[in-house]
């Protein structure tokens, strides 16, 4: 196990090299062209604390567990030929956004975890720093949630499970990105930066919507899926017309216990 908490989480070399390229190819193509950097100083600093914290929880959490009394689910042995160890990282990479997919669900559903995740959606200026924009709280959420499961549920082969996650926590930069760049008939297939634009939309219409970080088969499956219009890219953040500064879902909660 520790094997796997140095692997995922001590490449900070890897994770910044891409956040770097990214930060540069967002300029190509910027939704905004101007954004203000004191916002982008700030994410990159809750970068580290976030870091820090998840590396911190891992190890406690991974440390303290007792043997399960249970046997994975599910084995998949190591692979060999070039297209069994892609479908091997594809399995992963749909595991792990899975769990991550309902946890996001109850971080927008659940007033105390939006209390929390709300930073991360008050980004008015979304960039691929805004990943990495959370609560350091919310990576005690993640180590229970997401990593526990598919590392306990699972028998995955470790380089594999190691890639597949670093990639996990990877790809959702790509998503965030300033980059006015749509993907036509192929939204459905995999999380660009209009379609998770959506979801950090000021409009109420788009609220809820797009909880997927990496396969919008989630949103698909569990009826949360919106797909963009050609050319939509709307402002982001938490105000909107007639809302004060609460998020999309607590708003939603909130409607539904006055109707009840």
């Amino acid at each position: 196990m520790s094997d796997i908490i140095r692997a995922t989480l001590d490449n900070y070399q890897t994770a910044l090299t891409v956040f770097v390229c990214l930060f540069v190819l967002e300029r190509i193509r910027p939704v905004e062209q101007r954004q203000p950097l004191f916002g982008i100083a700030f994410n990159l600093l809750i970068a580290v604390m976030l870091a820090a914290a998840t590396q911190i929880t891992m190890k406690l959490v991974f440390s303290a567990m007792p043997p399960l009394p249970f046997g994975p689910i599910l084995t998949v042995a190591p692979q060999t030929t070039w297209h069994g160890k892609l479908l091997s990282e594809l399995l992963v990479l749909l595991l792990y956004d899975f769990f991550a997919y309902w946890l996001h669900r109850l971080e927008h559903n659940v007033p105390i975890l939006w209390r929390m995740h709300k930073l991360h959606h008050e980004e008015e200026h979304l960039n691929v720093t805004t990943t990495n924009r959370h609560h350091p709280l919310e990576a005690l959420l993640r180590v229970p949630f997401v990593m526990l499961p598919l590392v306990t549920f699972f028998d995955l082969p470790f380089s594999t499970l190691a890639f597949g996650v670093s990639l996990g926590v990877l790809l959702p930069a790509f998503s965030h990105m300033n980059l006015r760049l749509e993907f036509g008939c192929l939204t459905p297939l995999f999380i660009g930066p209009q379609l998770h634009r959506l979801h950090h939309s000021k409009e109420e219409e788009h609220h809820n919507r797009n909880f997927a970080n990496i396969f919008p088969i989630w949103d698909v499956l569990f009826d949360t899926y919106l797909a963009p219009q050609r050319g939509q890219f709307p402002p982001t953040g938490l105000r909107s017309a007639g809302m004060k500064n609460e998020g999309p879902a607590l708003v939603a909660y909130t409607n539904l216990s006055s109707s009840s």
